[in-house]
């Protein structure tokens, strides 16, 4: 093959004998990113890759990640999404009442795991997504992370009203 490749000037007679046309550009068709995928690649390998100071709040975030993984299903189970939302009801409410263990609470992530809290949050941002579940359980991943417990509350009662959307 010559420098330029197959399509180069060398074989254009030859791909004119074939009815190969060298003047077509090829087709490039989008690619379809695949929202689990992404987030089995980062934030789930984030979760799972190191000891949290504040191992509760770690297991809520690992909660809130599995709601966007199992939206991302064709068939979502609604009784593990709601298994999890459990979880991080009773953690919110703990948090909004003060009465939250110091070692299991936000205010201890973001003082000793800072830099992974702020890496997840920015994984997060970039998370694609395929449907507004997916879109509402990315931002209460957000709203976790961010201690926005009350629009938490509200995504977690959109997904739960979702009308298989």
């Amino acid at each position: 093959m010559c420098k330029s490749g197959w399509f180069g000037e060398r074989n254009r007679h030859r791909l004119a004998r074939l009815g190969i046309k060298t003047t077509t550009k090829p087709t490039i068709l989008p690619v379809r990113v695949d929202p689990y995928q992404v987030q089995d690649h980062n934030q789930e390998r984030l979760i799972h890759s190191y000891d949290w100071e504040g191992m509760n709040f770690r297991y809520v975030l690992e909660g809130s990640g599995d709601v966007f993984r199992e939206l991302t299903k064709d068939t979502p189970h609604d009784s593990y999404i709601e298994e999890k939302f459990r979880r991080i009801e009773e953690h919110i409410k703990e948090e909004r009442t003060g009465k939250i263990h110091p070692d299991d609470g936000l205010e201890r992530a973001r003082r000793e795991d800072k830099v992974r809290l702020d890496r997840l949050r920015k994984l997060w941002v970039k998370q694609p997504t395929n449907s507004r579940s997916q879109e509402i359980a990315k931002e209460l991943n957000l709203n976790i992370i961010d201690g926005n417990w009350t629009e938490a509350m509200l995504n977690i009662e959109l997904i739960r009203n979702r009308g298989g959307n």
